[in-house]
């Protein structure tokens, strides 16, 4: 029987509406224009009908009059969540909280309905395998408002998945289709094809896929659930899809039927239909067709739809330890920073200034030429102070031919490092003198404690103009890329195909990658996964040549990926998004202020934020 927990009803409860016709009426005047009002108003008012006291089929045809403008308002409003960074701010977790209310309030409506079933309501009698699919689906509608937003949830959505399916099982009903106003393309649904439908969306490594992908996703599991049956045993093959397990007794979903233990509440999905399936769409598109005539939409492209199929074939049919690059367990942190400018400002150890070209000598140093013979030394200075690079003055406490020790008159100016590259002149002198900073009153501290320099002390520099770095842990690694979890809920917000710098605590340099997935784990922490970018990287500046350009001529952050001969991979460069064009010759500025021309080729992969981009040297 359904133990599903459910409060009393109340006859203090006043809902606008008592009735179908109340309702009807209510929907008739409800203005749409306003997305936040509509919402919070069904929301309000479905919450309270729920605790109204009423006549089951009176409830449940006041529930199927607001199923249309339920789902209608819900999709509107779940479109102010696309594409937003994790975790999602405060306004837009209001945003996506309310969402999720709102399912569940469709879902305890139809669960009052199913008590009056159950209680033997006549008038309900012939309405249960609707009532059972409205509960379900309203139900996958939740967990899957879950996992296109990248937040996981509570595993009481399991429990009750589970137990609805089950209650429906025991009534033989679930196989029985209804119809499904929710879905314009498929009409009618089933109890089965609900249930099936979220078990395999919920398998498919969701947090690995776009929001586009997901709901690409929950258009082909609406064609394909029916291929797929649910059995009480199941026998294996050598060579074919291993079957799937779910206990219906559980707060869990699906998992390989080889790594449980069966019981009388153990469920087994037969994975063969649906294998072969997915490698008859392959094959005909790999043979020509277009994705509309193989049936799967014109959501997205051909290629796009081929990497797709088998990455579905991967996570539902094929043995999931056998993935490219084997993760093992690591347990160390590593330093994360993200944004061109950030990433540059880490790897290179100073913020990204635009370098200074060549300029013609101006009226006044003309001037001073024509008179003296020379640019004085005081205009010479004032100008390339006015031009952002200062010149201050020190006071020499010590000296010997190896070195000196000095203070700054001014209490402001310049931040120097440990170990930095700095010149100087004396009163008395013509020229420059090039030396190096020795120590500071914080790095001599720590060089006497510690034997060196603390990185930390450099980071802090960083962070303070701006430029965050992490502490995160990593969860699994491989060669290939890693899962990790940032230690603090609070940080920067990332975004899937985002590029990131990662810096272990056993390394001396980053590596580049790019998030594969991001989703927010009921504690309230990031959790990511990365995939590495390949060869070491190197920050350089670069800047578009010739004419006619579409872009600045002004240098912008980019960083050089060495090539790796291991993996027979050439050198690549990794500039901002929106910048390549194939052909374009673009000047690379080393910080050793060495250049080349580098002839950009085509494009390797584009992220929200960044493009890798072969290249070959131009003359």
């Amino acid at each position: 029987m359904l133990t599903l927990p459910l409060e009393p009803t109340d006859d203090r409860a006043d809902p606008i509406f008592k009735d179908a016709a109340g309702c009807a009426q209510w929907l008739g005047q409800l203005q749409l224009t306003n997305l936040q009002l509509a919402h919070s108003l069904l929301l309000t008012q479905i919450n309270e009908l729920n605790r109204y006291p009423m006549r089951g089929v009176e409830r449940l045809n006041t529930l199927e009059l607001l199923c249309e403008t339920v789902g209608y308002v819900q999709d509107d409003y779940a479109k102010k969540l696309i594409a937003k960074p994790l975790p999602l701010n405060e306004s837009e977790l209001m945003v996506f909280v309310a969402i999720v209310q709102l399912w569940q309030a469709m879902v305890l409506g139809y669960q009052r309905c199913l008590q009056a079933y159950m209680a033997g309501d006549k008038q309900l009698a012939g309405h249960g395998a609707l009532l059972c699919q409205r509960g379900l689906l309203y139900s996958g509608l939740e967990i899957f408002e879950h996992l296109r937003t990248g937040y996981e949830f509570e595993p009481r959505l399991w429990h009750q998945l589970n137990e609805l399916y089950a209650f429906a099982e025991q009534q033989n009903l679930q196989a029985t289709e209804v119809p499904d106003l929710l879905n314009g393309k498929h009409p009618h649904s089933s109890c089965h094809s609900i249930y099936v439908k979220t078990l395999l969306a919920c398998h498919a490594r969701p947090a690995e896929l776009s929001r586009s992908q997901l709901q690409l996703l929950d258009d082909w599991l609406a064609q394909w659930s029916d291929t797929i049956t649910i059995e009480n045993s199941y026998t294996i093959s050598k060579g074919d899809a291993q079957p799937l397990a779910i206990d219906l007794a559980s707060e869990q979903g699906l998992r390989p039927a080889r790594q449980v233990a069966h019981s009388s509440s153990m469920r087994y999905l037969a994975m063969v239909p649906l294998s072969k399936l997915l490698r008859v769409k392959t094959i005909l598109l790999q043979q020509g067709q277009t994705p509309r005539q193989a049936n799967l939409g014109g959501r997205c492209g051909k290629g796009d739809c081929i990497e797709f199929l088998t990455f579905l074939h991967q996570c539902w049919c094929e043995d999931n330890n056998t993935r490219l690059g084997e993760r093992h367990q690591v347990a160390h942190r590593a330093q994360l920073c993200c944004r061109m400018e950030g990433i540059y400002a880490h790897l290179s150890g100073q913020p990204f200034k635009q370098p200074r070209r060549d300029a013609s000598v101006d009226s006044v140093a003309r001037k001073q030429i024509e008179t003296f013979g020379r640019v004085l030394q005081d205009t010479h200075n004032k100008e390339l102070r006015e031009m952002g690079f200062p010149l201050e003055t020190w006071n020499f406490e010590n000296e010997s031919i190896l070195g000196a020790r000095l203070t700054r008159e001014d209490p402001f100016g310049v931040r120097l490092s440990y170990n930095q590259l700095i010149a100087l002149r004396s009163d008395d002198a013509e020229n420059f003198m090039l030396g190096v900073t020795a120590w500071d009153s914080v790095a001599r501290k720590q060089i006497e404690t510690f034997g060196r320099v603390l990185q930390d002390t450099h980071n802090k520099e960083l962070r303070e103009m701006g430029f965050p770095l992490e502490t995160w842990n990593f969860e699994n690694e491989s060669i290939l890329g890693a899962r990790l979890t940032r230690e603090d809920p609070f940080g920067v917000r990332l975004s899937y195909n985002q590029l990131i710098a990662l810096r272990s605590d056993d390394a001396e340099n980053f590596m580049l990658g790019v998030t594969a997935w991001a989703n927010v784990a009921r504690t309230g922490q990031l959790q990511i996964g990365v995939r590495y970018l390949p060869g070491t990287a190197e920050s350089v500046s670069i800047r578009a040549t010739g004419v006619n350009l579409t872009v600045s001529d002004k240098y912008v952050p980019a960083f050089l990926l060495q090539a790796d001969s291991a993996l027979k991979i050439p050198a690549s460069l990794v500039i901002p998004r929106d910048w390549f064009r194939p052909g374009r010759v673009v000047e690379v500025l080393y910080h050793n202020t060495e250049k080349l021309n580098a002839k950009m080729l085509f494009s390797v992969e584009r992220g929200i934020d960044y493009e890798r981009v072969s290249f070959t040297l131009a003359h």
